[in-house]
């Protein structure tokens, strides 16, 4: 996804052993920063899509393990949805782990839930 990633692997099988360690470890750099970038855009892509199939959504903190996972959560959100937009919420989860699985990325819902943690103004009032 990255054309300057793949410049400096190009560049660094060209290179004498000292000066290629130098560029490797620049791509690790540059790998690093990359991988972040792409798992934020591909957080918001998502989030958007389901948003956009729910009547409200919102974005959950993500808690890192105490175990270390091969599995990582990247996005934890709720969507409020009408019972006859469960399809359409699902399909389009279908079509995001389809596009995205090839990057190591799955859509997984859960649920239903109860829609009362989307009454925030109702929850705030009774304190």
């Amino acid at each position: 996804h990255s054309a300057e990633l793949r410049k400096l692997r190009e560049e660094a099988e060209q290179l004498t052993p000292g000066r290629a360690f130098m560029v490797r470890k620049k791509l690790d750099n540059l790998e690093a920063r990359e991988g972040q970038r792409l798992s934020a855009q591909i957080r918001e892509e998502v989030h958007a899509a389901l948003s956009a199939e729910a009547v409200e959504a919102r974005r959950d903190p993500v808690v890192a393990p105490a175990q270390p996972s091969e599995v990582r959560l990247e996005l934890r959100g709720a969507y409020l949805i009408e019972e006859a937009g469960a399809v359409g919420l699902t399909r389009t989860a279908e079509r995001l782990t389809a596009e995205y699985a090839p990057l190591g990325y799955v859509a997984e819902l859960t649920g239903p839930w109860p829609p009362f943690s989307f009454a925030v103004a109702l929850r705030e009032a009774l304190g």
